[in-house]
């Protein structure tokens, strides 16, 4: 565009708003007013943190004995979200919300993080670490530690272990540390022994804290794992294989084993493979499928033989699965794949097998070896030529029915009339047989 034709542009805009200094003429190239609202909101970490403080602050208002099951729930959702609890697992955190509650501390006292795990939700509190103190029970600006937690087993079968380092606080050991909003400092678990810390801190100004005692993680923690060592047992005691084992076997059985889940279509053994686990289904459904040699004698071909996998079975709540590689260390004779949508089961590993003591491994030997000699190449092919021999009485059967039905004039999916009847006539055909 021409120096001319810029000025006539900006004549005729100050003859419609009739103003023709230069601030107009500056105003009517300004195209930022319309950029703005391209640019995207600026996020902020500090916002995000804040909102959840808000959040934890409403569901905690209540006490634990009023609030309602939906609201432990949300509770989950953003205590979830906190770094500090990213190590523990999803049953424990369920069941320690019920436990969760908020203290107020007003200016110039004490907290002890010993008693439990605090987390900053107003106001501010000066740390002060002692000599031998472990950076890990002391809380950042952004909630970014990790807790102390102690070794376990949750509900769901993953481990939560204590990986907390012997680091020391850089710099001097007595230097104070200010625990803002956001900021989380004390254990979960109690401390003995050399670190049997008091973990204090003054509050400078009044202040709301979330706490998880010491003794309502210890309560919950042990509730979860009596829990989950019963379900074990009983995992164990459903599967044949351990039918009439002793007690002191199954109880060594039970410690290594873990839980495990598998989606649909998963091949857990795959035939000619040597398994490294032994599995034992708890709930869902597997397929057993097997590669068989069959002689076809077949009007075109002739004799002709094929390889064909046939699906011999299934596997379903209280079964084993892999037990000839992790026991015999022999290859599968089958595939086993997942039927199911989801798949439950106990792993035990061969690696576990081989530590356990001298009894415990003659006895897997033994019902190893023992189903073993129930499922030889030749109860395979007996158990397909049953199949198929059923298959073929099937399509006889059905051939010989629909015979014997078009042969009377009855055809599928139709009636005996050609067209609706009137009311009349089925009135004079309900007389003539008598019916009414």
């Amino acid at each position: 565009m021409s120096g001319d034709d810029d000025r006539t542009v900006c004549e005729r805009y100050n003859h419609h708003h009739g103003d023709s200094d230069t601030d107009s003429l500056a105003g009517c190239h300004d195209i930022g007013q319309f950029l703005i609202r391209l640019r995207k909101p600026y996020y902020s970490e500090e916002d995000d943190v804040s909102k959840r403080i808000a959040k934890l602050k409403v569901l905690l208002a209540k006490p634990p004995y009023e609030r309602s099951v939906e609201e432990n729930r949300d509770l989950f959702t953003v205590l979830r979200l906190f770094p500090c609890f990213k190590d523990i697992s999803d049953a424990l955190l369920s069941s320690l919300c019920s436990m969760v509650v908020m203290e107020t501390w007003s200016a110039g006292l004490t907290v002890f993080g010993s008693t439990g795990l605090h987390v900053v939700l107003c106001g501010s509190l000066m740390f002060e670490p002692e000599s031998t103190e472990k950076e890990d029970n002391i809380g950042n600006d952004e909630l970014a530690e990790s807790v102390v937690e102690e070794d376990g087993v949750s509900t769901d079968g993953t481990e939560y272990s204590n990986t907390s380092s012997e680091r020391t606080l850089s710099g001097n050991s007595s230097a104070k540390k200010k625990l803002r909003m956001g900021s989380h400092f004390g254990t979960l678990v109690k401390l003995e022994g050399d670190t049997a810390l008091s973990l204090p801190a003054i509050t400078l100004e009044e202040v709301e804290l979330m706490k998880i005692s010491v003794s309502s993680f210890k309560h919950i923690s042990d509730r979860l794992t009596q829990k989950t060592a019963q379900e074990v047992l009983d995992l164990i005691h459903s599967c044949d294989f351990f039918k009439e084992w002793p007690q002191k076997s199954l109880n060594e059985i039970a410690k290594c084993l873990r839980w495990c889940t598998f989606q649909k279509r998963t091949v857990l053994v795959d035939e000619g493979a040597v398994s490294d686990n032994m599995y034992l289904i708890k709930s869902g459904v597997c397929v057993v499928k097997n590669r068989v040699d069959i002689n076809l004698n077949s009007p075109r071909r002739g004799h002709v033989q094929e390889v064909r996998q046939l699906v011999v079975g299934q596997l379903v709540a209280g079964a084993e699965v892999g037990e000839r590689g992790a026991v015999l260390h022999l290859p599968s004779k089958s595939k086993i794949e997942v039927k199911s949508g989801v798949l439950v089961c106990g792993c035990i590993a061969r690696v576990h097998i081989e530590e356990m003591d001298e009894v415990t491994q003659a006895l897997f030997r033994q019902v190893a070896e023992k189903k073993e000699t129930l499922h030889d190449e030749e109860t395979i092919k007996r158990i397909y030529v049953e199949k198929q021999s059923e298959k073929s009485w099937q399509m006889q059967k059905r051939k010989a029915l629909q015979e014997v039905i078009h042969h009377t004039g009855i055809e599928p999916s139709y009636g005996k009339w050609s067209r609706n009847p009137t009311v009349d006539e089925v009135k004079h055909l309900s007389a003539k047989v008598g019916l009414l």
